[in-house]
This record gives C-alpha cells, sequence and structure tokens, in this order.
C-alpha cells in the first residue's frame, strides 16, 4: 500500500463513524481538503497570489459551506441562532486546530551527530 491508499484507506473508515466526526469523514470522502488545498494554494502561490487576498477567499469558501448547511439546518426560522452557532463552534475549531499545527511545527529535533 503506498501513502494515497492509506490516505483513502483512513478516510474510508472515519466515514464508518457516526456523528459529527463521521460527517466530516464523508465530506472528506468527496473532497480531500488535505490533498486538494495545498495544491490550490501553491496555484495560487504561482499566480502571485497576496497572503490577504488568499485569506479573503478562504474566508468566501468558508462562508459558502456555512451558507449551505445554516440553510438545511436552521431552516427559515431558525437561521440566525444556526448562524451564530456555526460561527462560535467553528471559531472554536479553528483555533484549537490552528494550536495543534503550530505545535507540531515547532515540536524540538532531536540531532544525532557523528564524532
Amino acid at each position: 500500500m503506498n501513502d494515497n491508499d492509506d490516505r483513502k484507506a483512513h478516510i474510508a473508515e472515519g466515514a464508518k463513524k457516526g456523528g459529527a466526526e463521521g460527517a466530516f469523514w464523508r465530506l472528506m470522502l468527496l473532497y480531500d481538503v488535505d490533498v486538494a488545498v495545498p495544491r490550490w494554494i501553491a496555484g495560487e502561490r504561482i499566480r502571485g497570489t497576496s497572503p490577504d487576498e488568499l485569506i479573503d477567499a478562504t474566508a468566501n469558501i468558508i462562508a459558502s459551506i456555512a451558507i449551505q448547511v445554516v440553510g438545511v439546518v436552521g431552516g427559515p426560522k431558525g437561521a440566525d441562532f444556526a448562524a451564530r452557532d456555526l460561527m462560535v463552534r467553528s471559531s472554536a475549531h479553528l483555533e484549537q486546530r490552528v494550536r495543534e499545527a503550530v505545535q507540531s511545527v515547532h515540536q524540538p529535533t532531536i540531532r544525532i551527530v557523528k564524532d
């Protein structure tokens, strides 16, 4: 098995789970953002898209997804509540995931030096 096969198997296993975690992995079955987004970012950097423009584009993508979800789960009367709830939860998840990513990048490295 190669890394790509391992990744597909990991996503398929996650998609079998219930609740929010399973829903996340089932979306990943449709669109593996961990593979596609780095390619998109690289292409935008080559095109000269500034970091600020990239952040704005990303915010628009997230807003587009949020509008679809809020429209389904909130309905006409509960859309305001669902939108606020989604923003609060998204902020918490984003903060947690960014913190984890930063910590993994800055982990101390043990160097072995040959005498």
